[in-house]
C-alpha cells in the first residue's frame, strides 16, 4: 500500500513539474510568432528572377502588394485583405522569383523566428519539383505573405530547411 501511494505521489509531482516547466519554457522563449497570411504561385510582372523580400509597415503598403500579387486577369474576384494589426505585427512578403515550371513553392516551416544578432531569421523550405516531374510548362513565381510579431531585431534572413541563407534585408 505504502509503494502504491508512493507512486501516486511521485506521479502528480512529475506531472505538476513537467506541466510548470512547459509553460515556463514557452514564457522564456523571445522569439516573435510567424503566421502565413496568404500565398499564390504567380506574382507581378515583371518580378524579379533572384528571390526578393518586401516588408509591409502599415494599410497602404499592404494595399498595393495585395493588388500586385493578386492578378484578376481570369475573371476571379481579389481575395479579402488580410488583417494586419501594425501596432504589434508587420508584412514580409517573400518571393522566390521566377520559376521555368509549375511544381516550385514556399512553405514555412516553424510558427516562430529565432532572434540571433539583431536579425529575425524565418525558416522556409523551397520547394522544386522532381527530376522529371510532369509540371505545368508557365513561368510560376511563388510567394507568401507572412505576418510577425515586432521584436528586437533590425533585419531579417530568410533560411532554407538545411539553414542555409537565401535572403538577408535590413529595414529602417
Amino acid at each position: 500500500m505504502k509503494i502504491k501511494l508512493f507512486v501516486f505521489i511521485l506521479s502528480i509531482v512529475s506531472w505538476t513539474m513537467g506541466c510548470s516547466q512547459s509553460i515556463s519554457h514557452s514564457t522564456e522563449r523571445a522569439m516573435p510568432e510567424v503566421r502565413i497570411l496568404d500565398k499564390g504561385i504567380i506574382g507581378p510582372e515583371p518580378q524579379a528572377h533572384a528571390p526578393s523580400l518586401i516588408l509591409v509597415n502599415n494599410l497602404k503598403g499592404l494595399q498595393e502588394v495585395y493588388r500586385n500579387f493578386h492578378t484578376t486577369s481570369f475573371g476571379m474576384a481579389t481575395p479579402k485583405l488580410p488583417e494586419i494589426n501594425f501596432s504589434t505585427h508587420r508584412g514580409l512578403m517573400v518571393c522566390m522569383g521566377i520559376k521555368p515550371s509549375g511544381g516550385y513553392g514556399l512553405l514555412l516551416l516553424d510558427d516562430y523566428a529565432i532572434i540571433r544578432d539583431n536579425a529575425a531569421e524565418i525558416m522556409l523550405q523551397w520547394i522544386q519539383p522532381e527530376k522529371g516531374a510532369i509540371v505545368p510548362q508557365m513561368l510560376t513565381s511563388p510567394w507568401l505573405l507572412i505576418q510577425i510579431e515586432h521584436g528586437d531585431y533590425k533585419e531579417f534572413i530568410i533560411k532554407d530547411g538545411e539553414g542555409k541563407e537565401i535572403l538577408r534585408q535590413p529595414f529602417p
